[in-house]
C-alpha cells in the first residue's frame, strides 16, 4: 500500500488518540510512528481482518503470536494498540537505531530488504506526515533514545569519522 492522505487524516484527533498517547508514554514509541503503523496496517479500521496471515485490528496483530487469554483475536482497540506498540518497542530494542529495520521487522518478524518499498517507505511517509501535521503527536520521553536517524545521517557521521581517521594518520607521519 502507498501513502494516502485520506488515510493519514483519519489519524488526526481519532477516537483512539488517548490510547495511542498512553501506549506511546508506556513503551517509549513516538505517537507519529504508532499512527503510521496503524495507517499502513488497517487504515484506521479497528475491526480490520487480513485472513491470509491472519492479522487483526488496528495494528494488524498476527493471530499466530497475539491472541487474548481466551484464544480470540485481539480486536479491542486498547489491547491491540498496547500489544502492537509493545511489539514495536521490542523491535526497536532489537534492531534500533536502524529505523527501516525496526519497521520491516514489525511487518515481517525480522528485517527484510524485500519490503522496503512496499511497506517501510509508506510507513515512513505516514510517520513524516504525522510529525508535520499532527499537533497532538509526541516523541518518546526524554530518557528514551531517539531512533530517528536515517541513512543520510549515518553516512555523514561515517564520512566524518573516516576523514578524521585519515587526517590523524597523515598527521602522525
Amino acid at each position: 500500500m502507498s501513502f494516502y492522505l485520506s488515510v493519514a487524516q483519519k489519524g488526526i484527533n481519532s477516537p483512539f488518540e488517548s490510547l495511542i498517547q498512553s501506549a506511546s508514554a508506556r513503551y517509549g514509541v513516538s505517537t507519529s510512528l504508532i499512527k503510521a503503523i496503524i495507517s499502513q496496517e488497517s487504515q484506521w479500521k479497528p475491526d480490520a481482518v487480513n485472513l491470509s496471515d491472519p492479522s487483526y485490528g488496528l495494528m494488524q496483530l498476527n493471530f499466530n503470536y497475539f491472541k487474548t487469554s481466551s484464544g480470540q483475536p485481539i480486536l479491542d482497540p486498547e489491547e491491540n494498540i498496547n500489544r502492537g506498540t509493545a511489539y514495536l518497542a521490542e523491535q526497536t530494542n532489537r534492531f534500533g537505531p536502524e529505523e527501516s529495520a525496526i519497521i520491516s521487522s514489525y511487518n515481517a518478524g525480522h528485517p527484510i530488504s524485500g519490503n522496503l518499498s512496499n511497506y517501510v517507505q509508506p510507513v515512513l511517509q505516514y510517520r513524516d506526515w504525522f510529525v508535520a501535521n499532527d499537533n497532538g503527536q509526541t516523541q518518546p520521553p526524554e530518557d528514551t533514545p531517539d531512533w530517528g536517524t536515517d541513512d543520510a545521517d549515518l553516512k555523514l557521521v561515517a564520512g566524518i569519522v573516516i576523514f578524521g581517521m585519515l587526517a590523524f594518520a597523515l598527521w602522525r607521519r
